[in-house]
Formats: structure tokens, C-alpha cells, sequence
């Protein structure tokens, strides 16, 4: 929806030029395996490191997170190829006294197994379809915790929806 609106802001006769048609993505659970998980305090995030996907956001909710229960750790697959986030992410992450918190475990090939030991799931991104990292946690039976981006509600309703890092 956001993407349609961002077009029809910029090309506002988009729809007489051309036909839109929504194209969801797709996750085949059958390559996946489910199981419930018990509490546990891991939080994963799948995401290459850029803007979209709002790390200065992250670092806040962590923070928040951190202040009540520092037994929380935030586990990053995904590439840093953005070296300028890569160096705010690590020298705020220091700064705040909260690094000891972050693991940072690179592209995964696996995902399914990078994903056995975690127990939610964040983005904290600003624009999404369904994000695919998302879709696969809860494939495999990790509770997404999911930054109310435009959109957002429509895709996973407002359960495991938040706006403030003291909602996360």
C-alpha cells in the first residue's frame, strides 16, 4: 500500500497509465519447521544493515529493553555493507554501554538454524512489504515484535505492533 501511495504522490495518474496489480510475497512453510518455543530472551534481527531498516531505532528499543532486564541480546544476520551504519551502530551501541548486548553474526546461509535458539523477532524498519526475515521467524514459531511502519497493521494486524521503544 505505502508503495502505491508513494507513486500516486509522484506520478499522480499513475493508475490511468498503467494497471497495479499487489503481488504479496510468499513463504512456503513446508520448507520450514514449526515449534513452539519456551520464554527465552534472544532477539533476532535478519537484515542487511542500511537505513531502511532503522537501526538508530533498534539501538533505542534495546536500550529501553536493557534498562529493565540487561539479560536481553540482540543477535544481527545480515551484511553491514553500509560502513557509515556499521560505525554509528557500533560507536552508539559503546557509547550507551549496551555493545555487550549486540552479536553480530553475519550473512546467514542457514536461517532456519541461525533461528533455533532465538525467541522474538524485530524490524524495526520504515518501509516493508511482509519482509521476508519476519515471515521466516514466524514460520518457525518465533514471536515478531514489528515497528509500526506504514502499512504494517494491514499486513499483521496490531498484535505485535509497537511505536516507542518503551512499547517494544
Amino acid at each position: 500500500k505505502q508503495v502505491i501511495d508513494t507513486l500516486q504522490k509522484t506520478i499522480p495518474d499513475i493508475r490511468n497509465r498503467v494497471e497495479i496489480v499487489k503481488i504479496p510475497n510468499g513463504l512456503n512453510p513446508d520448507r520450514f519447521r514449526y515449534r513452539p518455543r519456551q520464554k527465552g530472551k534472544n532477539i533476532a534481527f535478519i537484515a542487511n544493515l542500511r537505513i531502511v531498516k532503522n537501526p538508530m531505532l533498534l539501538i533505542q528499543c534495546m536500550a529501553e529493553l536493557l534498562r529493565h532486564d540487561p539479560d536481553y541480546k540482540l543477535f544481527h544476520a545480515g551484511k553491514a555493507d553500509d560502513l557509515l551504519m556499521g560505525q554509528y551502530v557500533e560507536h552508539l551501541t559503546k557509547s550507551m554501554g549496551i555493545a555487550e548486548a549486540f552479536v553480530f553474526d553475519g550473512y546467514q546461509n542457514d536461517i532456519q538454524g541461525w533461528l533455533s535458539d532465538k525467541h522474538y523477532i524485530v524490524s524495526t524498519s520504515v518501509i516493508e512489504s511482509q519482509g521476508m526475515g519476519l515471515l521466516e521467524g514466524m514460520a518457525v514459531g518465533i514471536k515478531p515484535v514489528i515497528h509500526n511502519y506504514p502499512g504494517a497493521e494491514e499486513v499483521f494486524g496490531s498484535k505485535y505492533l509497537f511505536n516507542t521503544p518503551q512499547e517494544f
